[in-house]
């Protein structure tokens, strides 16, 4: 295992892990987590040979700098005040241009180096603001929302098979093992400025939020998720368990998780 640690912030427990697996020899998710600015980040890079790698740690390292140079200019002011719209749009504001100047500078950094064509990126972000935490996401890496027996998807996927599931022409259940659920339609590389999905819930007592990459929704179902974090108290153990359990099944891809719990 690449890395474990657990943190505290305040009342938050936060837990967090990347895998390379056991078919990939190279691992090409990042994560980035920042207790003291509230800010947690997983990227999942594509591309092959050590394209991935790049691509995940430029999403990393210039979508984590924007949000914290940004936070420095004007967030921190708004934490002790009452929250008003503009202060609400300003923080989403923020958080999409991260990931659009991101998108550029991968896109730009692939015409002038050839050898690494094509790479990219997906990104699922959390920033507390206040008690909102904000959830943004392209690709198809994902944010779970774990209160007591239930488990819910608060990220979209930009995938080819979540289209279908929008037009009617198959279902969840059918997506999860159609032949071109790997294909994503949206990423950070991309010619096309990317259209993030972007959700805002509050963090009450007893909910845990988990962040991933696809190499653990790809090897566990939902519910077999849901009831190995509600096994444990820990996030670090539960994290280490989520990837055992992955691994057990092929750990046919990396595997990052970042779990943050009341």
């Amino acid at each position: 295992m690449n890395a474990l640690n657990i943190k505290k912030n305040n009342q938050l427990k936060i837990g967090y892990i990347t895998d390379v697996g056991r078919e990939r020899t190279l691992n090409e998710d990042s994560i980035y987590i920042d207790k003291e600015k509230r800010l947690f980040i997983i990227a999942d890079g594509m591309g092959g040979t050590k394209a991935g790698e790049v691509a995940s740690r430029i999403t990393i390292d210039i979508v984590s700098s924007y949000i914290k140079n940004m936070i420095n200019i004007f967030f921190d002011e708004f934490l002790n005040k009452d929250v008003i719209d503009d202060d609400i749009k300003n923080c989403e504001n923020v958080l999409i241009d991260s990931i659009k100047i991101a998108n550029e500078t991968i896109f730009n950094i692939t015409k002038i180096k050839k050898e690494i064509k094509g790479m990219g990126s997906t990104i699922i972000l959390l920033y507390r603001f206040n008690d909102d935490f904000y959830i943004i996401n392209v690709g198809d890496s994902r944010a779970y929302m774990i209160y007591n027996d239930s488990i819910e998807q608060i990220s979209e996927d930009h995938s080819l098979v979540m289209e279908y599931v929008k037009e009617g022409k198959i279902s969840l259940e059918e997506a999860r093992n159609h032949p071109e659920n790997n294909i994503i339609t949206q990423c950070l590389g991309s010619i096309n400025e990317p259209k993030p999905f972007i959700n805002k819930i509050k963090l009450n007592k007893g909910i845990k939020i988990l962040l991933c990459s696809d190499g653990l929704n790809g090897m566990l179902m939902d519910n077999e998720i849901k009831d190995i974090v509600n096994k444990n108290k820990n996030p670090m153990f539960i994290c280490k368990n989520l990837v055992t359990e992955c691994n057990k099944l092929g750990g046919y891809d990396n595997i990052s998780i970042i779990l943050i719990s009341t």
